[in-house]
């Protein structure tokens, strides 16, 4: 019986192992800097923090300029997150190339849309129910519906 040669073309392996954000760690860091920060709604500061507000602060703890203004995500829609999202820089990606660093997006109700930071873990995300920030372990593949990369650097 005649050996059979797996014939990969070398381009397709190369692509298989998709990119981190050059400052993942640094971002994922800025999002655990946050775990145990009180949930409040809108929240972007000392006080209190929205899922927004903690993508806001991971981005600015890694020196990524996510341009993202103070808007409220609550009344978006997930195309209208997703435009808000690409109007600022950031790149989506295929859920199967999600990497430690990048903004996990999903609806959790009509017209609600929230954020979380992945980790190598899992996710880190403000949660309303627990009222803090919090890290998750393992990915609830049925919750998140798309996958971006922040702006590299000062993009």
């Amino acid at each position: 019986m005649a050996s059979r040669t797996c014939r990969v073309p070398i381009h397709w392996c190369a692509m298989s192992t998709p990119e981190r954000h050059p400052n993942a760690d640094a971002i994922v860091a800025g999002a655990r800097s946050a775990i145990g920060t009180a949930f409040r709604p809108q929240g972007r500061g000392i006080g209190g923090l929205d899922c927004l507000g903690l993508v806001l602060r991971a981005a600015a703890q890694a020196g990524v300029e996510a341009g993202i203004g103070p808007q409220l995500l609550r009344g978006h829609t997930m195309e209208s997150a997703r435009d808000m999202l690409r109007e600022v820089g950031c790149r989506e990606l295929p859920l199967a190339a999600m990497q430690p660093g990048d903004v996990l997006l999903c609806n959790p109700a009509v017209r609600q849309v929230h954020l979380a930071v992945r980790t190598e873990l899992g996710v880190v995300e403000a949660c309303a129910r627990l009222r803090r920030v919090v890290e998750r372990p393992g990915l609830d593949g049925a919750l998140w519906r798309s996958v971006w990369r922040l702006p590299e650097g000062g993009e």
